[in-house]
């Protein structure tokens, strides 16, 4: 029972976050280059569908602006029938689209300053605050804009907004956008923004999260940004009726990410399988991308250590602290193909200090793949097998897999999957999984996920 009010705590505690936080903007998503715009996630329709629109204005005069002075800027999003108005703008040289000129918040109600990570450029933007554009039929943003110390040539702003109808999802709304090429005194005829052809594009999302479905995938969380995952993992379907098919049992694992910088991220956990506590480290070392550079993979490794905290079974003997610890490295190797699917391999060592049995090794090696198509923008099929390399452990532990659905929206993935483990960190189903899939030994299970903004 106190298993229950834990788990129905955690999933309470997320939910209402999603009522205080839904409406913050989101960075890299204003239709510059390299980048979508609103219907990423608020994709019930088609950006600049009639009945609404977004306009920019400014006294910049004839579009052309002076180097180092400040302009006053006005972005207006008009729908009938709207009751909550979002944006995001930024400002980027035509020559090489990195930021050009400086934001300036005139009403901290209403908007913020925050930055998106795009093709390796941390890109200045201009986004709306929690309920910042709370209002009917129309919302005009207010801001002010410095021009460039010096002579920098043309820039463009990049605009996209939302007409939202403020039910706490990203469905039902509206999206439009828009672009103003401001010109420079000495660039008045240059209208042409940077060719894709000759940037580099980065792949943005591979797994669509952190996880593919019990082990890692390569993304990881954005800097500033931290994970609030609950995962839990329900009893075994053959227990039949009097078990609920499972739903009776369960274990629990609550745990966050953090991310430090863009490429690194830590992470830490609690399991109630063997009271275990683990935690971790990822880093990105290559980036899949094509364009002037070109990479075919993304390349991570991933290092953690977990802590079995269970009372010892032997007290007649000197046990040590060591004992308690596992170690877990890992390489994961990811491609995606296209806008749909994604692979990974991920070649793995576990390191336990004492050995699973006494004739067991203390490193153990396991070959993970991961698989995720991409129905729509919101769902995706998950796939996952480690391969535990033969005649290591005893015969009664298998190879973990699972298969799931991922649901994903503005700031929330739920995972919904079948699988043969209990465990839900790498030394435990990596090593320990038990579950004959032909006998039966079938778990479902979900990994909800909250995504929370730290540090803007």
């Amino acid at each position: 029972m106190k298993k229950v009010f834990v788990l129905a705590g955690a999933i309470t505690i997320i939910a209402l976050s999603s009522f205080t936080l839904t409406h913050d903007g989101k960075t890299g998503s204003t239709g510059s280059p390299g980048e979508l715009n609103c219907t990423e996630c608020h994709s019930d329709y088609a950006a600049n569908i009639v009945g609404g629109s977004v306009t920019f204005s400014s006294n910049i005069p004839d579009n052309i602006y002076t180097p180092g002075k400040t302009y006053e800027i006005t972005v207006t999003v008009e729908r009938k029938g709207a009751k909550l108005f979002g944006l995001g703008v930024e400002a980027l040289l035509n020559t090489n689209n990195k930021n050009a000129g400086t934001f300036i918040i005139t009403n901290k109600a209403e908007t913020q300053i925050v930055t998106a990570n795009v093709n390796n450029d941390d890109r200045n933007n201009l986004i709306h605050q929690t309920d910042g554009g709370k209002t009917n039929d129309s919302k005009s943003f207010k801001f002010n804009w410095t021009a460039p110390a010096t002579d920098a040539g043309n820039l463009t702003f990049y605009v996209s907004s939302l007409a939202a109808n403020a039910d706490e999802s990203p469905s039902g709304d509206y999206c439009y956008t828009t672009s103003q090429v401001i010109k420079s005194a000495s660039a008045k005829n240059e209208n042409t923004v940077k060719s894709p052809a000759n940037e580099t594009t980065y792949t943005k999302e591979t797994f669509g999260f952190t996880k593919v479905l019990n082990g890692q995938s390569v993304d990881v969380v954005e800097k500033g940004n931290m994970n609030m995952i609950i995962s839990h993992h329900f009893g075994a379907v053959n227990t039949g009726a009097y078990g609920f098919f499972g739903l009776d049992q369960g274990t629990i694992r609550i745990g966050l990410e953090y991310g430090i910088i863009n490429g690194l991220s830590v992470e830490i956990g609690r399991s109630e399988y063997n009271k275990t506590f683990d935690g971790a480290i990822k880093y990105k070392i290559l980036k899949q991308c094509k364009g002037e550079k070109n990479m075919p993979v993304t390349l991570d490794v991933y290092v953690g250590s977990s802590l079995n905290s269970m009372k010892w079974t032997n007290t007649n003997q000197t046990n040590y602290f060591s004992s308690r610890l596992s170690y877990v490295y890992q390489l994961l190797v990811a491609r995606n193909f296209g806008d749909k699917l994604s692979l990974q391999l991920s070649p793995t060592m576990i390191h336990n200090n004492l050995a699973l049995g006494f004739k067991d090794p203390n490193d153990i090696f396991a070959l993970g793949s991961g698989v995720r198509y991409k129905l729509n923008k919101h769902l995706a099929l998950s796939g996952e097998y480690y391969y535990l390399i033969p005649n290591q452990l005893d015969k009664s532990f298998k190879s973990e897999m699972a298969i799931g659905l991922d649901i994903q929206t503005a700031k929330h993935v739920f995972q919904l999957q079948f699988t043969n483990t209990q465990p839900m960190f790498e030394k435990g189903f990596i090593t320990e999984t038990t579950g004959r899939v032909n006998k039966g030994d079938i778990y479902f299970g979900f990994n909800i996920s909250r995504t929370f903004r730290i540090v803007k």
